[in-house]
This record gives C-alpha cells, structure tokens and sequence, in this order.
C-alpha cells in the first residue's frame, strides 16, 4: 500500500471510495487514485460502466497498473454495457483499424445525448446535477 493511505476493516461503500479516488486523480496522486477505484471496483460483482472506465483510467496512466490485456478486457466489459461517448473514445484509442468506426461512434453518441453517468456518493446527489 501506498505510505499515508489509510485503510479500513469495515467494507466502504464504493461510491465513497471510488470519488476518493478520482478526487486523488484530480490532483495527480495516480497511485492512491488507482487503489481507491480499485477498491471500488472489486467491492462490486456488476460495476457499472462509469467505475470500470474509472478504473481503466487510473490504471492506464503513466504508471500503467494495468497490463494491457487488463485493459482490453475491461474496455470490452464497458462497452457490453451500451456504446456511450466515453465508451467509443476509449474504443477508438484502443483499436488503431477500427479507430474511424469508433470515432464517428463517439460523434454519434454525442450527439444523442449518450454519455457514461458520473459516479456521485449519495452525500453529494443532491448538488451535482445530472
């Protein structure tokens, strides 16, 4: 474990620790950022897409936490979930023969409205709006 990240017994939920961790992200603190989502992610059998590209951002960075055939699995456990902007983008940096397909995907989307629900702890549902 990271030196200074504290860890808890009792199971956190995963909401929580998942904006903890993009919070860490925010402010260039890959390593906690990636350990929080991971913890998140795992918490989960069923995560939803925002968490997995959470977690495949945290563990894609300079770093790479993730082996690429992690990433790969992951990107495709999203996309299973509805092709969305953010889905298409992480598909179209990912697949160099198909990246035009995934572009206009991406566009499409966009235009359409279809973008990956942020992930906001029930403390804050009330202030972000959707």
């Amino acid at each position: 474990l990271v030196t200074g990240v504290q860890t808890c017994a009792l199971p956190i939920y995963w909401k929580n620790e998942a904006y903890l961790g993009i919070t860490c992200g925010l402010v260039f603190r890959e390593e906690e950022a990636f350990i929080h989502i991971q913890r998140a992610y795992k918490q989960l059998e069923d995560p939803p897409q925002s968490l997995i590209l959470a977690y495949i951002s945290a563990g894609n960075g300079v770093d790479h936490f993730l082996t690429e055939k992690e990433v790969e699995e992951l990107s495709e456990k999203a996309l299973k979930k509805g092709v969305t902007y953010e889905v298409a983008l992480r598909m179209a940096s990912m697949r160099d023969k198909q990246k035009e397909y995934w572009e206009e995907a991406a566009l499409e989307a966009e235009n359409q409205g279809k973008y990956t629900p942020i992930i906001v702890p029930d403390i804050l549902k009330d202030t972000v709006k959707k």
